[in-house]
């Protein structure tokens, strides 16, 4: 996850200064990029909130209040090194994901890893329920952190993750149906291209 808060620094600052959110008017049209293709967020009010890059893509929804969030990205990135055994990276993958949710900050309360059904060889699916205890302007005030995603890792080559996230910060408990929705159209769009 720190390469999602530095991003996220990014966004607020350079990025920001430069780009204006861009309503997503197209959500069934697939992002395609080298690795990856994507469709957008289905639901109502979702942006591109930072410019479309070769790596990836941010989508945000203006929050409710201050200190919400709700984010779906999708992004490719190199590893340091090759997977050379992909089956037992992906059983012991745990610890890689929660390594996202750093202690400290977050409190991770409920987690289930598990293949991801459209590419269970390359992918796993992932949710956490957790607490977040640094949200601006909430500082030391447990928030409720959900994120669901699907981790995998390019099946040929074997050196590059991609993963697609939906989060949401300083919401509900639980996710509503449409939300949950839209989290399952987004991670089900997903096609792995090389």
């Amino acid at each position: 996850m720190r390469w999602l808060a530095g991003l996220l620094v990014l966004l607020s600052t350079q990025v920001a200064a430069q780009f204006r959110p861009v309503p997503v008017t197209q959500p069934d049209i697939p992002l395609r990029f080298e690795l990856f293709s994507i469709k957008p967020p289905s639901g109502p009010n979702w942006f591109f909130v930072q410019p479309v890059t070769p790596e990836g893509v941010l989508f945000g929804k203006p929050p409710r209040e201050p200190g919400h969030t709700l984010l779906a990205w999708a992004v490719a990135k190199r590893r340091a090194e090759k997977v050379e055994d992909l089956p037992a990276y992906l059983a012991a993958i745990r610890p890689e994901l929660e390594r996202r949710l750093p202690p400290g900050r977050h409190t991770i309360l409920e987690s289930d890893i598990k293949p991801f059904e459209k590419y269970p060889d390359a992918c796993v699916r992932f949710w956490f329920k957790a607490t977040d205890q640094a949200v601006k302007g909430r500082e030391g005030v447990p928030q409720n952190f959900l994120i669901a995603g699907v981790h995998c890792v390019e099946p040929r080559e074997r050196i590059y993750n991609i993963d697609l996230n939906y989060s949401e910060r300083s919401g509900p408990e639980r996710w509503s149906e449409a939300t949950q929705a839209e989290a399952e159209a987004f991670f089900a769009s997903l096609l792995l291209t090389k």
